[in-house]
């Protein structure tokens, strides 16, 4: 079961006059999800001026919604989102249209066990998950998300992004409970952290690798998640962006 009981409570949401906009020009990215949405476009649009990534978690169709994802460099839909906000039959359709229509850098179609889709300058191509045994799957999407940003910020492709992302939403899915199980990146400016697949078994570990925060120590560490998954296959391309 996924269901979830969620209110907004009774505090007023932000406006643009209650944000932070020293604060939004050190950042690298601004993540949204659709709420507070004049805060979210106000902060968006200062983003585009002050040369900040904008990630999108498109998941609710919210009324005025499609005044946001102008100004989104990440944008990141469900597939039900996608469909409904396009209107297209398919996903793939309505992925090519999202793109067309609001030009992100990056577009990610998440569907859930299927993988995805991933358009971008490049064309589009399907990305695979990792197939796991599944104990508690509330929390995939925000993991992936936030993993896909990270590695972003870290300098990753947009394709091994996708792979990097799925690898940490196959890591939470794993466990009960949102956040346990997932290993950080180092603080730490600049420390490498990749995933690693082992090919010493059919199944493949997955491996984080990061530099320790405490700079006087040189040595490397290795933190391992003790699962294994199945290695996804190479990403297959469909079309270029305008083509159907």
């Amino acid at each position: 079961s996924r269901t979830c009981v969620w209110s907004k409570g009774t505090v007023p949401p932000p406006e643009e006059g209650d944000l932070d906009w020293e604060a939004l020009k050190r950042a690298k990215v601004l993540h949204l999800d659709g709420h507070m949405l004049n805060a979210a476009i106000a902060a968006a649009q200062k983003c585009r001026e002050y040369g900040v990534k904008v990630s999108h978690d498109a998941g609710g169709a919210y009324p005025g919604v499609e005044n946001l994802m102008p100004y989104v460099d990440y944008l990141i839909p469900s597939e039900e989102f996608a469909l409904k906000m396009s209107g297209e039959k398919t996903a793939e359709e309505a992925a090519q249209k999202l793109y067309m229509t609001y030009q992100p850098e990056v577009l990610v179609l998440t569907q859930g066990s299927r993988g995805g889709i991933l358009l971008d300058e490049k064309g589009m191509r399907h990305y695979d998950c990792y197939k796991v045994d599944v104990k508690d799957s509330n929390g995939c999407g925000d993991t992936f998300h936030g993993a896909f940003v990270a590695a972003k910020i870290k300098g990753m492709t947009n394709d091994q992004a996708c792979k990097y992302a799925s690898a940490a939403a196959a890591i939470k899915k794993q466990h009960t409970a949102a956040r346990r199980r997932l290993t950080p990146f180092s603080a730490r400016k600049g420390a490498p952290v990749r995933m690693v697949p082992s090919t010493r078994r059919p199944c493949h570990k997955i491996t984080a690798v990061q530099m320790p925060q405490n700079r006087r120590k040189r040595v490397r560490t290795k933190v391992k998640a003790k699962f294994s998954v199945q290695a996804p296959t190479t990403t297959r391309n469909i079309c270029r962006p305008g083509e159907k």
